[in-house]
């Protein structure tokens, strides 16, 4: 069923590359979405990205696409391949610290608020010429552009 529905999507979107959020999905689960044919699995959650790498690490690409946490910076490193919710720059900084410790380049994404919603995080409009500027100076982030999640 995983394999049908991804090869349906994938028809639907040629060119575009899927990341297939598996939040509490077990890592059966993500193990049958990869075997389909996803190269990019996005987590919500180090703890759970954590697990799910242990097992799944040279299978595909990692992705974080929830809120980061500072505490969890130095683990987060280590397992993921993107970071798609940098939304301040002590957080940049933070992660660009960690990377240059284990010689890493951590491609990111710059959240955006867009919705100026008080629940969900990212950064404000008004604010990402200015984040992505000091951002670009930072030697071990690679900007790869930005990431925004609309109103349900």
């Amino acid at each position: 069923m995983i394999g049908q529905n991804i090869n349906k999507i994938k028809d639907e979107l040629k060119g575009i590359t899927l990341v297939a959020a598996t939040k509490g999905k077990p890592i059966g689960k993500t193990q049958e979405a990869i075997s389909a044919g996803i190269t990019i699995i996005g987590e919500n959650y180090v703890q759970e990205a954590a697990e799910k790498y242990k097992q799944l690490a040279n299978q595909a690409q990692f992705h974080l696409i929830g809120h980061l946490q500072r505490n969890k910076v130095r683990e987060a490193v280590q397992i993921f391949d993107m970071i798609q919710t940098v939304d301040s720059l002590p957080l940049a900084q933070k992660i660009n610290g960690e990377c240059k410790k284990i010689n890493k380049n951590m491609p990111m994404l710059i959240e955006i608020n867009i919705a100026q919603e008080e629940n969900k995080s990212g950064c404000a409009q008004e604010e990402v010429e200015k984040l992505a500027a000091e951002i670009s100076k930072l030697t071990n982030l690679r900007l790869q552009g930005l990431m925004t999640m609309g109103p349900a």
